[in-house]
């Protein structure tokens, strides 16, 4: 992928997507959306945090999803919890 022209709009990055369809691997509390935007969890005993970067010169959505089950509220810290700016990011607290 790291030499191939396009690769994302290739759909190469779909590939984790379809792997963790499958029931017996564990599901994650948290995934991105958007290709182009990195996603960190930074685990804590009540709360955790997410950040989300915008690795293009481009705005991106902040999208992403949250297992109810183990977080039930998410709070915007820092940044546009709707869209990040070019090269920006966004803090979020999830309380578990």
């Amino acid at each position: 992928m790291l030499t191939q022209e396009n690769a994302f709009k290739m759909g190469f990055h779909t590939l984790y997507g379809k792997v963790m369809e499958d029931e017996t691997l564990p599901k994650k509390a948290i995934r991105r959306k958007n290709p182009l935007v990195g996603l960190t969890i930074h685990p804590g005993e009540i709360e955790d945090y997410a950040v989300l970067v915008n690795y293009s010169d481009q705005p991106q959505a902040a999208q992403f999803e949250v297992d109810s089950t183990c977080y039930h509220s998410v709070t915007a810290l820092y940044g546009n919890a709707e869209q990040l700016e070019p090269f920006g990011a966004a803090v979020f607290k999830l309380t578990k």
